[in-house]
């Protein structure tokens, strides 16, 4: 029998959860901070109408500053569109959700809980990241190969040695490792890359204080379908 979590749903929220917005404009220099609105904006147009459904003016109407300022950071809307997947990555990547000191003393079953708890949390918070992962995987071409070079491999690679390690405890069913991480990521963002659909359907809305509520509901139908047992 897997060891309990020992206060899995109270455990300090890490930095990449954290409800914060991502704008870091106040800690820059000034000449930075135009800089910074585009990223943000571009992530949040990026993650709601694609690439290809997004201009440079767009998003200059949206960062509140004009084109030229665009394309003088960036050049062209392909460079801006990298330079705001590492922007998104580098605040709400994988590394601050399975800080190995906050893991060190309990079993793999309880690491995989915990940091799939966090990525629900992160994934609630900053539904933009599934988004983007969601479009550009459907689609594949230049940008997923880019991505999955400079982003996705290394994310993916944390969460799939926890599925590893609570295999090898024969604490998690011995299927392909990367795709029982693929489906479990799926499982935690799905209910908030979809939001505007839940909405329409039953008009839920997912606010702060049901965060832990719902995740409770995704981790208990994960784990006990995950868990050996007799085969369907």
């Amino acid at each position: 029998m897997p060891k309990a979590v020992v206060g899995e749903r109270h455990e300090a929220t890490s930095a990449a959860e954290a409800p914060a917005r991502i704008n870091t404009a106040s800690r820059v220099p000034p000449a930075q901070q135009g800089r910074q609105r585009i990223l943000e904006a571009s992530v949040k147009l990026f993650a709601a109408h694609g690439f290809e459904g997004v201009s440079t003016v767009r998003i200059s109407e949206d960062a509140g500053i004009s084109q030229s300022v665009v394309l003088y950071h960036f050049g062209s809307k392909r460079k801006l569109w990298r330079e705001a997947m590492l922007h998104l990555f580098a605040h709400i990547g994988a590394a601050g959700i399975t800080n190995a000191s906050d893991m060190k003393d309990i079993d793999p079953l309880s690491q995989l809980r915990v940091a799939l708890r966090r990525f629900v949390r992160l994934s609630a918070r900053h539904p933009e990241l599934g988004r983007i992962i969601m479009r550009e995987g459907a689609e594949g071409g230049e940008r997923l190969d880019w991505l999955v070079r400079n982003a996705l491999a290394a994310n993916y690679a944390v969460f799939t040695r926890l599925v590893e390690a609570a295999q090898a405890t024969g604490q998690v069913k011995p299927h392909p490792p990367f795709l029982l991480t693929i489906l479990l990521h799926a499982t935690c963002s799905m209910l908030f890359n979809l939001q505007p659909l839940v909405a329409a359907v039953d008009g839920s809305h997912f606010a702060e204080d049901r965060l832990e509520e719902l995740a409770d509901m995704i981790l208990d139908t994960l784990f006990e379908g995950i868990r050996p047992g007799e085969s369907l």
